[in-house]
């Protein structure tokens, strides 16, 4: 597979190709000349398990690769991903119940399965009211680590999640992780910044 916006090619049991200018390309494509070398695949296997070691089924799994790849893990857990490129990649894997997870990996032919653990959500309930105790529905609410906490490799919050209140000004979450958060909060021109608060 050729993918023009990027200028390189792929196949789902290879490595992509080197990257070439997308117009040189596009020429020696239509004169029939391009010649594009895939790298040497390999392949990540893993298992992903709850904190006391239990499989955990049909979790999302993204891949980041050259182009991004999303696959779904077995009812044992396991999972394998063919046609990556050796080096340096990012793994993100949720699933309902736990704490979203990202982690930086080395994959290599001879690399062992990964194993990922996930940790169990807690469940953050919010209410957003203004001066008169009045609820604010559709606020957005973000939520990222705090402090240390946003040092942790293993999570992604660090990027944020986002949550919108509904009618009476309330919201959940029910896959937070257990450490202090930072919200913001916006509601059309008001905003609060940096509040405090962990899930229960």
């Amino acid at each position: 597979e050729y993918l023009p916006a990027d200028g390189l090619a792929s196949h789902p049991e290879h490595g992509s190709s080197e990257q070439i200018s997308t117009l040189s390309a596009e020429k020696e494509l239509l004169a029939g000349t391009c010649v594009l070398h895939v790298r040497r695949a390999v392949t990540l296997r893993g298992i992903v398990v709850d904190a006391d070691g239990q499989p955990v089924p049909e979790a999302k799994i993204q891949v980041s690769l050259a182009r991004s790849v999303s696959l779904t893990n077995q009812m044992d857990g396991t999972f394998t991903v063919a046609g990556c490129d050796a080096g340096r990649s990012q793994i993100r894997v949720e699933k309902t119940g736990f704490v979203r997870t990202t982690l930086e990996v080395d994959i290599q032919t001879n690399s062992a399965p990964l194993r990922v653990t996930l940790q169990p959500g807690k469940l953050l309930r919010l209410r957003v009211v203004d001066r008169d105790g009045q609820p604010v529905p559709k606020a957005r609410v973000e939520a990222s680590l705090s402090g240390a906490d946003a040092n942790l490799l293993s999570s992604d919050l660090r990027h944020g999640t986002t949550m919108l209140t509904d009618a009476e000004g309330r919201t959940k979450w029910g896959e937070a992780p257990d450490c202090e958060l930072a919200l913001d909060v916006v509601a059309g021109y008001r905003q609060v910044s940096d509040v405090k608060v962990k899930a229960d």
